[in-house]
């Protein structure tokens, strides 16, 4: 397997990252709850002997740092390359968090993700949903001075949507890494937002590449207010069959093989869909007759590909 560098980092990662949230909470279709510690560990180090590197957690979500912390505590041979998050949530209308307020919020979190993880340092540290407004000299500040201390190494960002994106690459900040959603449905951000990456050598990280579960045989499942959605990923569910593939291992080298792509993203409590991801990775791009097909699907209304919906089972 060929190993991608991590932007400006001295991080080797493969192109294949394992997402961990439905390890940590209920999530995607159904809300499906997590197997056993035991279980999810027998995963993620099975991931590890196979050849993945790069695991993506959160205080979000849930139980997940502390299971990965379990699972590699004591082995630091074979520990993966770990990319947490922090957050800041604050009501839209107070001012952003700044000063020695912003410094004890993020200090805070990246101290508890270091307890959960087991770790002395953080690989990368990601700020969670980042969005320009709390972008300021304080913050890099802040980042700056967790890594001069030795509590993180490198740091980046997820992001929704292009203008939060465009707003942290422009800021002039030392971000290793941009993480944000994509997938064969949702390409609304190969223009500008991902050539700015490479522009920039800002690493891109992908995920949502199955649009939690949309592009699988969950499909059906999904609640009647996603009913366009649905009615669009029985057409990519057609070109699958008719392309001899499955649809989650056509939906995932489409990802992997985007050009701008450092990492792509998956989610699994399973390690049979895990070899799935790694044989899909291994079988190469997609036909380019099947790209041409795929080109036609491509949405663009946000309720759809970012859906916040309360039917139950709909994470």
């Amino acid at each position: 397997m060929n190993y991608n560098n991590l932007g400006t980092s001295n991080l080797q990662v493969c192109p294949l990252g394992l997402g961990t949230v439905q390890m940590g909470l209920p999530y995607g279709i159904g809300l499906t709850s997590p197997p056993s510690d035991q279980e999810c560990i027998r995963v993620l180090r099975h991931a590890v002997d196979a050849g993945i590197n790069y695991f993506d957690t959160a205080p979000l979500y849930g139980r997940s740092e502390e299971i990965i912390g379990k699972a590699f505590s004591g082995t630091p041979n074979c520990r993966p390359i770990i990319a947490t998050k922090f957050t800041i949530d604050q009501p839209e209308d107070s001012p952003p968090l700044c000063g020695k307020a912003l410094q004890q919020h993020i200090e805070k979190s990246v101290t508890q993700s270091l307890t959960n993880l087991r770790l002395d340092a953080l690989d990368l540290l990601q700020f969670h949903n980042a969005e320009g407004k709390f972008i300021s000299p304080d913050f890099f500040e802040t980042m700056h001075n967790l890594c001069r201390r030795g509590m993180v190494k490198y740091w980046g960002a997820t992001t929704y949507g292009e203008a939060n994106g465009m707003d942290i690459l422009s800021s002039g900040g030392d971000f290793s890494t941009l993480q944000t959603t994509y997938s064969l449905l949702d390409r609304r951000l190969e223009k500008r937002l991902f050539p700015a990456c490479k522009e920039r050598d800002t690493a891109l990280i992908l995920r949502s590449v199955f649009l939690k579960g949309i592009l699988s045989d969950q499909a059906e499942a999904l609640p009647t207010e996603l009913a366009d959605l649905q009615s669009e990923a029985r057409k990519t569910a057609q070109i699958a069959a008719a392309a001899g593939l499955t649809l989650p291992k056509m939906a995932l080298r489409f990802a992997a093989f985007c050009p701008y792509a450092t990492v792509t993203l998956f989610g699994t409590t399973s390690i049979g869909e895990t070899n799935a991801n790694i044989e899909a990775l291994e079988e190469g791009p997609l036909p380019a007759e099947v790209i041409e097909q795929l080109n036609e699907l491509r949405i663009d209304d946000e309720q759809l590909l970012a859906p916040a919906y309360s039917s139950p089972g709909w994470a």
